[in-house]
């Protein structure tokens, strides 16, 4: 596998490409529902908490407050939520129920996929499986209607990242639906490429304030609690 992604010769990408996700932000309604899903269902740790006061261009002259939480992910990076103290403030910012193809998906062992998917059942919340041919998933919403997708890899990985690899190919976006789909099979494992680069990355800590940057109780709570 390459440990380089391929770029186009026109391309002006950067001399250095920024190491890794850091975190995804989201906005939640409760803190402590949040917490619940990811650590006790999903089994993502909550990592930190960060809660601060500052202004917004939204609220202009006005100072808000806001609890901010990081659960996570293998290399180091992190989901991360915010709730609101005032609710109009949470309201603005309120989490909007997307597409289900505005997702976020997260790469995991077979074995990691199977028992998300068991923990998920048993809370008896509505998982979708999918097979892309490329990589097999599972999707599920979190309380806010966030959807989350953890994906793992097929056994035959490395044959389709060698074929990806050895294509090569400028496909206009098709009008009709069948050529569509034969451009995706086409175009879409050579991206797979990437992923090598992104999980040798080297592991990069949260670094908040030693004051905050730990939980003091089993529990997070809400403004509201």
């Amino acid at each position: 596998m390459t440990s380089q992604p391929h770029v186009h010769a026109n391309s002006r990408v950067l001399s250095e490409l920024p190491t890794r996700l850091h975190h995804n932000a989201y906005v939640c309604a409760d803190q402590e529902r949040t917490r619940h899903f990811y650590e006790d269902i999903v089994g993502l740790p909550l990592v930190a908490t960060w809660i601060e006061q500052g202004q917004s261009p939204d609220f202009p002259g006005r100072e808000i407050s806001f609890a901010h939480t990081f659960f996570a992910i293998g290399d180091g990076g992190a989901l991360a939520f915010f709730q609101f103290a005032d609710a109009d403030v949470a309201a603005k910012f309120k989490a909007q129920q997307q597409p289900f193809y505005v997702h976020l998906a997260l790469a995991a062992s077979e074995a990691t996929l199977n028992e998300i998917k068991r923990r998920l059942t048993a809370e008896n919340i509505p998982v979708r499986e999918r097979d892309h041919g490329y990589c097999k998933s599972i999707y599920a919403s979190d309380p806010d209607g966030l959807m989350v997708e953890f994906t793992a890899d097929p056994p035959d990985v490395a044959k389709i990242d060698a074929w990806g690899r050895s294509l090569t190919a400028t496909v206009a976006y098709p009008k009709d639906a069948s050529t569509a789909i034969i451009a995706a099979l086409i175009v879409v494992p050579a991206f797979r490429t990437v992923s090598p680069f992104l999980i040798s990355l080297p592991r990069l800590t949260i670094d908040l304030p030693s004051s905050t940057d730990s939980r003091s109780s089993t529990t997070v709570r809400s403004f509201s609690s």
